[in-house]
This record gives C-alpha cells, sequence and structure tokens, in this order.
C-alpha cells in the first residue's frame, strides 16, 4: 500500500484544509456574485434565489464530505445512517458528472466503513475524469460501532477510467521521484493512510471496460 509512514501530521491536515478550501472557492464566489446580482432590480430575483440555493447545498455538501472523509465526525467508534451517507456520496459525485448506486446496504454504517466508502470514492471519482458511474455492493454488517471486517466491492465505468491503485501508486511519499506531498494530493495521502490503518487489502480487475474494485479489511 506504498509508503508505510504517515506524513507529518500537522503539514497534511493543513494540505487537507487546503485542499477543502480549493473545492469551495468556486461555490462561495458564485454564492458572492449572486448576492451581488440580487441587487440589480433588472434581473429576476427569484431565477438568482434559486441558483444561490443550489449553490449553498453544494457548499454544504462539500462540507459535510470533508466532515466524514476525515474529519472528528468519524473519527471515533460510532455509527452514520447508511441512506445519509448514500445521499452525500450522490450528491457529492454529481459534481463531478459521476451517477452514483449503493446496493445491499445495511441501515448504519460503523464509522470506518462510513471513511472506507467516502475515501474511496474520492479516489474513484479521480479515476473517472471525464465521468461516468460508480455503485458499490457493501456487505452485510453488525449494527454495532466497533472494529470489524470490511467488504465494498466497486465498479467503476466512464471513457478513459483509470486504475485506482496506480493512483494509490503515485501518492508514494517513500519513492524517490514523489518525496513530498502537495495539495491536490493530500486527501488521497490520508485515505491511503486510513487503508493502512485498517488493514486494507486492495484488489482490482477489469471487465468489458469496466473496472472492479474490491476492498477487504482485516
Amino acid at each position: 500500500m506504498g509508503s508505510e509512514t504517515m506524513d507529518d501530521p500537522g503539514e497534511l491536515a493543513a494540505l487537507v484544509i487546503g485542499q477543502m478550501c480549493h473545492d469551495l472557492a468556486g461555490p462561495v464566489g458564485a454564492i458572492l456574485n449572486g448576492a451581488e446580482m440580487l441587487q440589480d432590480t433588472r434581473i429576476d430575483s427569484g431565477e438568482i434565489i434559486g441558483i444561490l440555493s443550489r449553490t449553498a447545498g453544494t457548499v454544504g455538501t462539500i462540507l459535510q464530505f470533508y466532515r466524514l472523509a476525515c474529519g472528528s465526525a468519524t473519527m471515533q467508534p460510532g455509527m452514520q445512517e447508511a441512506e445519509t451517507i448514500e445521499q452525500l456520496a450522490t450528491d457529492f459525485l454529481s459534481g463531478r458528472r459521476i451517477a452514483f448506486g449503493m446496493t445491499l446496504q445495511p441501515q448504519r454504517l460503523p464509522n470506518d466503513a462510513v471513511r472506507l466508502l467516502l475515501g474511496t470514492l474520492y479516489l474513484a471519482s479521480k479515476a473517472l475524469p471525464r465521468g461516468g458511474c460508480i455503485s458499490v455492493n457493501m456487505g452485510e454488517l453488525e449494527d454495532k460501532p466497533e472494529k470489524q471486517a470490511l467488504a465494498l466491492d466497486f465498479m467503476l465505468e466512464g471513457e478513459r477510467c483509470g486504475s485506482v491503485r496506480a493512483l494509490l501508486a503515485s501518492l508514494d511519499t517513500g519513492s524517490e521521484a514523489h518525496d513530498a506531498i502537495s495539495r491536490p494530493d493530500a486527501l488521497g495521502r490520508l485515505i491511503q493512510w486510513q487503508y493502512q490503518r485498517l488493514g486494507t487489502d486492495i484488489h482490482e480487475e477489469w471487465s468489458e471496460g469496466k473496472l472492479h474494485l474490491g476492498l477487504r479489511t482485516l
């Protein structure tokens, strides 16, 4: 799974926050522009308010995604409602022109499963630069927050779909070719560390132009 040592925690946290701010810059700027346009009496305020509402929803999705994928909300043992996580993933990926579906889901997910699911979806979205679709099949889990073995199966389909394992290899800061982490890679590195913490085994298989990605934790 690449480097066995985690980057400097303070530096990595700063870079992840920087990436979150970068992701928020566009929608926040749109909200500010929309607020200014509301002062123009020649423009239909109803249309502007609709745009502001949708953009505010995008901001909320980004913040919630980062909070659950790498924030304190899922650091300790606990459970999250699966329906809420599925909707969050759907909203987050729709902004990247990626359709999402989740099958055989339990009603509640342990926090480790939430971080594993959202983190992998983030990497999977990077492997679909031109959009596409992602489906997830999660094995049955006991309704308890304690650490347990997790099994997630992803299927990626889209034009120029890439390899998630190759993305992880490109993040290996232990190599001479890549000895420093950059802002765009920071969240990926945090996800990579999460895989290491959970003892995650990753298997990829290509079939009929689709990438099948299986994750198993020990």
